[in-house]
């Protein structure tokens, strides 16, 4: 399979304008950075310049995550092992592309907001696992930063939106980000209704009621599926706060672990 690096030729200028001034912000005037840059990443540079200062290495995902069978979720991302608060868990990378293009059967569902303001990072292709990450506003467990980093394979350096672990996470503990306001917003105008995850991991729309299959299986039992002796104590929440947690099963079956960085 070809490699998840992020093809950004046809903005190579974009590119490494950015990478420049999340590099040197303060060889640029204040108003034109406030003109068009992201104002997550412009708040940023202004409180902490130093932050995005150092060039770091993209980490290989496949190491940390997996890909699995999420149930009426469709697909999600789940942790491979015990994983350390803090730690990167991947990056967000596809095409980079302008507000401005026009691009056939588009799926707006996989964009993410660069760091310039009329510039998105296309997902669709979906050759990242973390493009398959599900919405939680209550269960999110992942921080999202802007950062500089150089490609491993192509040496190429960019502006990547890089994914950590917010907690300490079990192993096959499922990923969840907020989604945010904005994209909600556009969603509604798409048709699309925001929703939350119950403690079962199923997806209640806002505002509405929905009755799902009962289901008999006892959180005494779920819990004794789980062989809590093989995780690490050092990563453990107490047993309370993990099932709070959606969680998926360790024994469910596990689609792909092909992404990877390399060829």
């Amino acid at each position: 399979m070809k490699a998840n690096r992020c093809n950004c030729l046809t903005h190579r200028t974009t590119s490494n304008l950015l990478v420049d001034i999340m590099l040197n912000p303060k060889s640029y005037n204040n108003d034109y950075l406030k003109a068009i840059v992201e104002p997550a990443l412009y708040t940023g540079l202004k409180k902490n310049p130093e932050k995005f200062a150092t060039i770091k290495t993209c980490c290989n995902t496949n190491d940390l995550c997996e890909i699995f069978d999420a149930g009426v979720m469709g697909q999600g991302v789940r942790t491979r092992r015990p994983i350390m608060k803090g730690t990167l868990l991947g990056c967000y990378v596809g095409v980079l592309r302008s507000q401005k293009e026009a691009v056939a059967n588009h799926d707006w569902r996989y964009d993410y907001a660069y760091g310039l303001k009329t510039y998105y990072i296309d997902a669709s292709a979906k050759t990242c696992m973390m493009a398959i990450v599900n919405h939680s506003s209550s269960n999110d467990n992942v921080n999202v930063e802007y950062e500089v980093h150089r490609d491993p394979v192509s040496g190429l350096t960019e502006c990547h939106i890089a994914f950590y672990a917010k907690y300490d996470l079990m192993r096959t503990e499922e990923l969840y980000i907020d989604y945010g306001e904005d994209y909600w917003k556009f969603a509604k105008k798409m048709g699309y209704k925001e929703y939350e995850l119950n403690q079962k991991g199923q997806p209640i729309i806002k505002g509405e009621q929905i009755i799902w299959d009962e289901d008999t299986t006892t959180e005494e039992d779920s819990m004794e599926e789980y062989n809590w002796d093989d995780i690490d104590e050092d990563y453990c929440h107490s047993r309370e706060k993990y099932w709070k947690v959606s969680m998926p099963d360790p024994k469910q079956r596990k689609i792909t672990d092909f992404f990877q960085r390399g060829t």
